[in-house]
């Protein structure tokens, strides 16, 4: 009986030392088991809980290019963060950029097909960017817009310089605002040749909204043009000034050149000269012609236009000069209206 036990024991043993050194893998999930390098299926929610402040309450990390962390979902989000007064998701990256496309990010949002990153808030900011001494939020495209803003009620873009804040809800497209008075509250170049700031309207009518308007509320100019043309208008009506108080509606400091005016010549022995105008002549056209050098008893007795033809005749009160002595006076014209 001795010998039978001894050997029992030897066998008990044995299979308990071939236990030990041979351990059969476990499910997680059902007997609370977290396999390593293998798959883990629960039935449940999985929740870790460090109690000790300011530690993670998990960690992964991966070498080479592997993500610490991977979420995958059907229909849901891949990775949700909640914050009750931090950071929902905060994403950090300590490695210098080196080009456009091989930055180091925080965060990266991918997609083909679908919106890459999303930011989403009730009451504030859907999305928030910062940089102590760079862009605070850059964003390119190779064909399509880089940025597009849209608001059911607001502005569409808000942009500010300056330590005073200038926000307010508007219905503008895009909304700029300085403190500068160096700087403009929105700035456009072009230096391919083209429009620098371009605005469009389907207003009609010389007091509906124009496509770019300018506004002062002091005594300065609402718009200034500056080059080899400031101000080139065109249209029905080019340039329209108009005041409705007792201000001057135009002033103009320095030469003016109007391509309706210009001067005639009337050699003797004629007495009149026949002037096609540009632009043709309004039923309303107005006339006034003047001799340029003194010539005693000559004068300019009319100057007629003439719709149909778009012509206005001078005509003097004889022929300047005589056949002895003939001369040619010069006469200035200008077209009103």
């Amino acid at each position: 009986m001795l010998r039978s036990a001894t050997g029992a024991a030897l066998a008990v043993a044995a299979v308990a030392a071939e236990t030990i050194a041979k351990p059969v893998p476990a499910s997680a999930g059902t007997d609370g088991d977290v396999i390593l390098g293998g798959d883990n299926i629960a039935s449940g929610s999985t929740v870790v809980v460090n109690s000790t402040p300011d530690e993670f309450a998990f960690e992964g990390s991966a070498n080479g290019s592997g993500a610490g962390i991977l979420g995958i979902s059907n229909t849901g989000a891949g990775v949700f963060g909640e914050s009750h007064t931090g950071f929902g998701v905060q994403g950090v990256n300590d490695v210098m950029a080196s080009t456009q496309f091989s930055t180091a990010t925080g965060v990266v949002g991918s997609s083909t097909s679908g919106i890459g990153v999303q930011g989403c808030s009730d009451t504030f900011w859907g999305v928030y960017a910062i940089s102590k001494s760079n862009t605070g939020l850059q964003a390119g495209s190779t064909s399509a817009d880089a940025v597009v803003a849209t608001s059911v009620s607001g502005s569409g873009v808000y942009a500010q310089s300056g330590g005073t804040d200038g926000y307010a809800v508007t219905r503008d497209a895009v909304r700029g605002f300085t403190d500068a008075a160096a700087a403009a509250g929105v700035r456009g170049e072009n230096v391919g040749g083209g429009h620098g700031v371009s605005g469009i309207t389907a207003s009609t009518g010389s007091s509906a909204p124009a496509a770019v308007d300018g506004t002062n509320s002091g005594s300065g100019p609402g718009v200034r043009g500056q080059g080899g043309i400031g101000v080139l208008g065109k249209g029905g009506i080019g340039v329209l000034a108009q005041t409705t108080g007792p201000g001057t509606a135009l002033q103009v400091a320095g030469p003016a050149v109007f391509s309706r005016s210009g001067e005639v010549t009337i050699k003797f022995p004629a007495t009149s000269a026949t002037i096609a105008v540009p632009g043709g002549l309004s039923a309303h056209a107005l006339v006034l012609a003047l001799l340029q050098s003194a010539m005693p008893g000559v004068f300019v007795v009319s100057a007629v236009p003439t719709s149909a033809t778009g012509k206005v005749t001078i005509s003097l009160n004889k022929a300047p000069g005589s056949r002895a002595r003939p001369l040619t006076a010069k006469v200035a014209w200008f077209v009103v209206n």
